[in-house]
């Protein structure tokens, strides 16, 4: 089991690395080395895949580590930023909301529920959710920048302040 694990972490260090196909192998041999892969497994395949522009084997890696693990959070999210991105709405909103049932502390689960209400024009929907991201991390500048623009759209002089935070937090949202 510790071979397994080793393969697993040098993959993770292959991965920050961006070195795709040094950590494919070493995942993929220590899927091969148990009945059942470790959690994350799948999960970081599915990271390279993507990084590789491989979105089908991505999307495969991950529901296979749902598969074996059903309450992977950080899984349910990737699975959700890539339906979003692709405007798989329907699809997005389940993801997220499975990782907000997994990973309630996630905040990303939050940011990206309200990114599917703001697009489906559930507009005080959204704003909770950014809320509730922002309680969870008070840093992430993005939450504060469309918090702002749902309080503009709704003329809400909050906007002034919400968007005084994302430019503070990061410089670039001032253009």
């Amino acid at each position: 089991e510790s071979v397994v694990f080793g393969k697993i972490n040098l993959a993770n260090i292959y991965i920050q690395e961006k070195k795709w196909q040094n950590a494919e192998g070493q995942l993929n041999q220590a899927i091969k080395l148990t009945k059942y892969p470790a959690r994350g497994a799948y999960q970081s395949l599915g990271v390279i895949y993507m990084a590789e522009k491989k979105q089908e084997e991505a999307v495969a890696a991950w529901q296979k580590e749902l598969k074996l693990y059903p309450n992977a959070g950080e899984t349910h999210l990737n699975l959700g930023i890539f339906y979003f991105k692709n405007n798989k709405l329907k699809k997005a909103k389940a993801a997220f909301e499975k990782t907000i049932l997994s990973a309630p502390d996630n905040y990303a689960g939050y940011y990206g529920l309200a990114q599917v209400m703001e697009k489906e024009n559930k507009l005080a929907d959204a704003i909770k959710l950014y809320q509730k991201a922002l309680s969870l991390n008070p840093q992430d500048s993005s939450s504060y920048y469309f918090l702002g623009s749902l309080y503009a759209r709704l003329n809400k002089p909050q906007a002034i302040d919400a968007f005084g935070k994302a430019i503070e937090l990061n410089p670039k949202f001032a253009e």
